[in-house]
């Protein structure tokens, strides 16, 4: 038999790719399915049950259940003001730079003249048709009126260049993408200042868009979706040749946004593979250094290393003190070895000063770099050429350069520094080391890229690409559209790369699937089938470690489940009702013998065999496949006759389309 056959191909291929069933006792799960049905159909089965339990709580008369009730929460679909709060109507001039009028619900209306360049916050204005002499304004919200201000360009962020120093007919090609910049701009300095102006939706209408806010008192269901709609399509019905300038604004509007329907239809077409979002983000921030990571003591029994203001490292060769040493000609030697880990970051290194008693030599690496107080004392082991106590305590400011030392040198060199200091009777010997830093700031910067393997993927396809906020590529085309160059103070230098952030999406190729396997499967189990009424029987092959092993006897075993009804049984019911049309003088029903008649009959869907009977009504049919075609063609005929007019203009009677003379 034909079903039994199709029973057979069917388990065949739920064996293949099937690995798990459901462990529950099938009858069970048919009645946890049936009641849960049941349970839904009684709270939508009706136009009063689906209206409260549904429609009404999405407009936040009251909550929301789940179908078993257990859950519940408030949601409302949307509150619409019925005027909106702002409107933008911008005038592309020749030059490629707008004029834009903004009118401000009950506050007033200024205008802008001359927008050369679009940002998320603000708007730039430059000399026509050029990118010279530009200037850029920010909206504020002030007590809930719009104003704009001069700003510095670093506050201003997402802009780009819009008039004819960056291409021809920018605004016109890309006019709902610049009207939603430029009045989102607006709308969200106003939600910055009062968050009331909360943007519940938004309308696009040639040049201009309209923002609606929400109201205050009594929510009801959005006329206008963001997946595109007529406001008010009763207009239509009275003027047909609207219609025509309607869809292709509205199509303009749905171009526009990425997830109306009309991308998401249109991208079907191209959707021969999967859309797969990245992200290429350059990453800049600052390291904040301390003075060691720039130079560091290694060893040593004389010198400490200390800050000594903004960007300064003193080092201190030798103790600060005085008369810590007594004697007669004794010569004291303190060492102190320094690391020089950041020769790159110093701009220069001094000895600046320098306390003694009676004489002093400094050494770095075995160089002398100064000596005193006659500059004569030279040897690097020996005594001073003269007499050693010379009764004075010397404090004397030097200027002796020592950047040789510490800047161009390979990183973490070692500065060997001898201090040799000759005494007789009691005294002492210090110099200090002042390092000039060009920062204690590093800047560091590295670029992160999610893209590179789509990038490297010849079977994917660059369809969106937005820069810096601003879309460059969309549906695969180029916009025309280029962010201007954004700028970033890191550790005193400005950084200013070609771009920040590209937020892409591609669409790559499927990858073709091996079914051949399968197929060998497939070619060995339906034949092999047999079906008893409640177990199938075959033969499996299976591939396991790269071998074909073959499994005969193979048993499925096939619930005998419910079957369904042919139809979705209904009653016929009629309904006693009065007859309140109005004649010429006095309602009809007045001259009806019987005070109600049956002038109205319904259908309704059957629960479990029973009709669903209301107060007033009689069942006329009872529950059952109902099939009333005839009835209904006949209906259909009376309904295309009563609209003929029989009378012509002529006063002769005109025959009914279709009846014979």
């Amino acid at each position: 038999m034909k079903w039994l056959k199709n029973i057979v191909v069917i388990s065949s291929f739920l064996l293949l790719f099937v690995q798990t069933v459901f462990a529950e006792d099938p009858p069970s799960a048919q009645d946890a399915a049936k009641n849960q049905y049941e349970r839904f159909r009684s709270l939508s089965g009706s136009p009063e049950n689906l209206k409260q339990n549904f429609l009404d709580p999405t407009l936040g008369g009251s909550p929301l259940y789940t179908i078993d009730r257990s859950q519940s929460g408030n949601v409302v679909v949307g509150c619409p003001s019925s005027n909106a709060f702002l409107t933008i109507m911008i005038t592309p001039r020749p030059t490629g730079d707008f004029d834009a009028t903004i009118f401000q619900n009950n506050v007033g209306r200024f205008s802008i003249s001359g927008v050369s360049g679009v940002c998320s916050n603000g708007f730039i204005i430059c000399d026509p048709g050029t990118w010279i002499n530009c200037m850029p304004y920010k909206f504020f919200g002030s007590g809930g009126n719009l104003t704009i201000g001069r700003v510095g360009i670093v506050e201003l962020s997402g802009c780009f260049c819009i008039n004819n120093s960056c291409g021809n007919g920018l605004v016109w090609h890309n006019l709902p993408y610049v009207l939603k910049i430029f009045g989102g701009a607006a709308a969200g300095s106003l939600q910055k200042d009062d968050p009331r102006f909360a943007v519940s939706h938004v309308k696009i209408d040639g040049n201009t868009i309209q923002f609606f806010g929400q109201q205050e008192g009594g929510c009801s269901i959005s006329e206008i979706t963001n997946k595109g709609g007529a406001l008010y399509p009763e207009r239509y019905y009275g003027s047909p040749a609207m219609i025509q300038s309607g869809v292709e604004s509205e199509v303009l509007a749905q171009r526009a946004s990425s997830d109306s329907y009309y991308s998401l239809l249109s991208g079907l077409s191209q959707s021969q593979g999967n859309l797969r979002s990245c992200v290429i983000e350059r990453n800049v921030y600052t390291n904040r250094l301390d003075l060691y990571d720039i130079i560091a003591p290694v060893s040593g029994n004389g010198g400490t290393v200390r800050p000594c203001g903004d960007k300064c490292i003193q080092v201190v060769l030798g103790w600060e003190g005085d008369n810590y040493w007594c004697g007669c000609c004794n010569i004291h030697e303190l060492y102190y070895d320094l690391m020089v880990k950041r020769p790159d970051l110093i701009e220069s290194a001094t000895l600046v000063y320098a306390v003694w008693d009676d004489w002093i030599q400094f050494w770095f690496n075995n160089y002398l770099i100064w000596n005193g107080p006659y500059g004569n004392w030279t040897s690097p082991t020996g005594l001073p050429p003269g007499p050693c106590e010379l009764s004075t305590s010397w404090r004397r400011e030097l200027n002796v350069d020592a950047t040789s030392f510490f800047s161009g040198v390979p990183a973490n060199s070692i500065v060997r520094t001898k201090t040799r200091v000759a005494v007789c009777g009691c005294g002492e010997g210090f110099g200090l080391v002042n390092i000039k830093a060009k920062n204690f700031c590093e800047k560091q910067e590295n670029i992160s890229n999610t893209c590179q393997q789509y990038i490297e993927d010849p079977t994917c396809v660059l369809v969106d690409e937005k820069v810096d906020g601003v879309y460059t590529i969309r549906n695969q085309v180029k916009t025309g559209l280029i962010p201007i160059q954004r700028c970033e103070n890191v550790c005193g230098d400005y950084v200013c790369p070609d771009f920040w952030r590209k937020e892409r999406t591609y669409r790559c190729q499927s990858p073709d699937w091996d079914l051949s396997d399968a197929k060998r499967r497939l070619a060995t189990v339906v034949p092999t089938s047999e079906y008893d009424g409640s177990k199938i029987t075959f033969t499996d092959v299976r591939k396991e470690n790269n071998l074909w092993n073959t499994y005969p006897n193979q048993i499925f075993y096939v619930q005998q489940g419910q079957q369904p009804e042919d139809c979705e049984k209904a009653c016929k019911v009629k309904v006693v009702i009065d007859n309140t049309q109005v004649g010429i003088g006095t309602p009809v029903s007045q001259f009806n013998l019987t005070s109600g008649n049956y002038g109205v009959r319904y259908y309704r869907t059957c629960y479990n065999d029973q009709c669903p009977l209301k107060d007033g009504e009689v069942m006329e049919a009872p529950c059952q496949c109902v099939q009333n075609f005839p009835g209904a063609v006949t209906a259909m005929q009376a309904i295309r006759m009563a609209g003929q007019d029989i009378i012509c203009s002529s006063g002769n009677i005109k025959a009914l389309p279709g009846a014979s003379r």
